[in-house]
């Protein structure tokens, strides 16, 4: 799980269409377990996050939401566990890179006026 600090900027203010961008930065970590034994790779990290999006609103209390993201989390250590239970850190184990592209749909209730 990461915890972001988000900014947005309305760059487009229509009557039915808003243009925003954002950048998030954060904290976090993510755990990945094997299927073996006690094999688990534990990577704290630090996202870096980037969207553009559009929000629509036909009607009052309606508006769907599309955004486009990018997100990095540069990592800062790892740890991982073998089947065996045997603990190696981030110079036995290396670097990554973790990279996120994606898609987000979201649709609003509220008073849109």
């Amino acid at each position: 799980a990461h915890v972001l600090l988000v900014a947005d900027y309305v760059f487009l203010d229509g009557e039915q269409l808003d243009g925003f961008g954002c950048g998030a930065i954060g904290a976090g970590s993510t755990t990945f377990r094997g299927d073996r034994g006690d094999e688990k790779l534990v990577v704290p990290s630090y996202p870096l996050r980037a969207e553009i999006g559009a929000m629509m609103a036909p009607v009052e209390f309606l508006a769907p939401q599309l955004r486009l993201f990018g997100q990095w989390n540069v990592p800062s250590s790892h740890r991982y566990t073998t089947p065996g239970g045997q603990e190696l850190d981030k110079k036995q184990v290396g670097t990554g890179l973790y990279l996120n592209v994606g898609v987000e749909l979201s649709v609003l209730w509220g008073n849109f006026r």
